[in-house]
This record gives structure tokens, sequence and C-alpha cells, in this order.
């Protein structure tokens, strides 16, 4: 047996390759321990805790988190558009969605869900709620009203009678 000198004890234990160690992925949580040097070596291999690069954003996360940090953490990893289905790294999908020609929103007159890129020709064309002029009288109501002013407007045309020479409205 060898005798060592005070204060190089540390030193052998580092380098002894007999001397009790743990896994070099404890901090990660790994509780090996109690290993020689050729089980740490063999450990090291197959440890759930060892290191690995992540495939999307290369950063190193420990085998056991690496399912979470891709699911739930990684920027870098492409998220489908729920609208127009393009794939972008999740750390741009919020600001992708928000401008999305193809997201379904509401629109501010009639409140019916439509897809951004086509909000103004809803606006203009096709929304219940646009304003538009009666074509009888120039009268200004909303689409979706116009039937129940025609009604009402529809008849009430001025005519010039022939005997009396002046104007009246009168009901059709």
């Amino acid at each position: 047996k060898a005798r060592l000198l005070r204060g190089r004890m540390a030193v052998h234990q580092r380098v002894c390759k007999y001397a009790v160690k743990q896994c070099p992925f404890a901090s990660f949580g790994c509780e090996m321990f109690d290993l020689n040097e050729e089980e740490v070596q063999t450990h090291s291999q197959i440890c759930r805790f060892r290191l690995t690069q992540c495939s999307h954003c290369a950063a190193e996360v420990s085998m056991a988190a690496y399912n979470s940090h891709v699911n739930n953490f990684c920027m870098e990893v492409l998220e489908t558009c729920s609208a127009c289905a393009r794939k972008v790294p999740r750390r741009e999908l919020e600001g992708h969605e928000s401008s999305c020609d193809a997201m379904q929103i509401p629109c501010t007159k009639c409140k019916l869900n439509v897809a951004r890129g086509e909000m103004a020709t809803h606006l203009e064309e096709h929304c219940s709620r646009r304003v538009v002029a009666c074509a009888e009288c120039g009268e200004k109501t909303t689409y979706d009203m116009i039937s129940n002013h025609l009604k009402r407007c529809k008849g009430k045309i001025a005519i010039k009678e022939e005997d009396e020479g002046e104007q009246e409205e009168v009901e059709a």
C-alpha cells in the first residue's frame, strides 16, 4: 500500500481509478453515485440526464428534458399557422397570426368572421351592415334594411296628373 503525503489525498482521489465517483450529470438530476472510473464511463453513455443538442435551436439539454424542451420551450420549433397552414418558428407564430391574411376575424360592423385579407372587399361589397343608397329616393340605409325601406319608398313616386297639372305622392 502506498502511503500518501498529507494534502495529496484530494489529488489522488481525482485520478485514482478505484475512487468512488458520481455521475457527471448529477447536476442535471442523475442520482447515480458510488461508481468507479470504468462504471462512470459506461454509465455516461446511457445516462438519461446526459446532454444532447436540440436539433432546432442547438441548445444543450439533458435527454430527460429534451421532449419537454422541444414541445414547450424551444422557440425555433416550426409551428403551423391555424389559418393558412404555413410553418413558422414558434417565436414568430404570434406575430404571423396577428397579420395573417387567412386568419378569420370578426367584421367590425356585422360581426361575421371574415378572412383578414378579404375584409376590405367584405365591407364594401358583402357586409349586411354596409351603407347603401336607395335607388328610388337616394336615402341612405344599411344593406340589411334596404328591403324594409323599399317597401315604404317604392310607389311614393311623384306623378303629374294630367288634369290638374300638379304633382302629388300616391301609394302604389
